[in-house]
């Protein structure tokens, strides 16, 4: 059964908020299969995902950093000085696989690659149940179009990177990879 918890710090160190915010995602979950994690461009990526990755050992890791905030339970979670949103996501027949794939060529190509690194990820050659795709603005459509290439069309969820000022500063990442431009893609296959 599909279960989910969320978590959020606003702490000045990104490690510590990375950890406080997966901490709190994890809760009493068993069998966590992806974390979903939206931070503030303000902290270093990399140190998020360490804190992250210390609350939340072996788990898959998706997302982006997001426009000022995040939305959660307890309400709006933000600031310029950073913050972090988790999502947590767990159930025991529920196969994930991520990639990160930075701009190449062709978007269209990326969404490709980005599909076949993330079934490869989640030990699957057929298509998941549904997917999850966030973006650098600009060429969303594209990126699916070379996902829907290599998975046909199912549904999905997902959206664009962002900064707090619209300028170029955001990134994508997963536990796979950190990059400005670009696709991050998680794939979701149920047993």
């Amino acid at each position: 059964m599909l279960q989910a918890n969320t978590g959020s710090s606003v702490q000045k160190s990104a490690k510590a908020a990375g950890l406080e915010a997966a901490s709190k995602a994890a809760g009493n979950l068993q069998n966590i299969k992806i974390a979903f994690v939206y931070a503030s461009c303000a902290y270093p990526i990399h140190d998020v995902l360490a804190g992250v990755q210390e609350g939340l050992p072996n788990v898959p890791v998706i997302g982006n950093t997001s426009f000022t905030g995040v939305i959660t339970p307890e309400g709006f979670v933000g600031g310029a000085d950073g913050f972090v949103g988790i999502m947590a996501m767990a159930d025991a027949d529920l196969a994930v696989g991520t990639a990160t794939v930075a701009k190449g060529s062709s978007a269209i190509e990326d969404g490709k690659k980005a599909a076949k690194k993330a079934m490869e990820a989640a030990g699957k050659s057929t298509p998941p149940d549904y997917f999850y795709m966030a973006a650098s603005p600009g060429e969303e459509e594209s990126y699916l179009k070379g996902i829907t290439q290599v998975i046909g069309r199912i549904p999905f969820f997902g959206g664009s990177a962002a900064d707090n000022t619209i300028s170029g500063n955001w990134q994508l990442y997963s536990d796979k990879g950190v990059c400005s431009n670009g696709v991050g893609f998680s794939f979701r296959r149920r047993f």
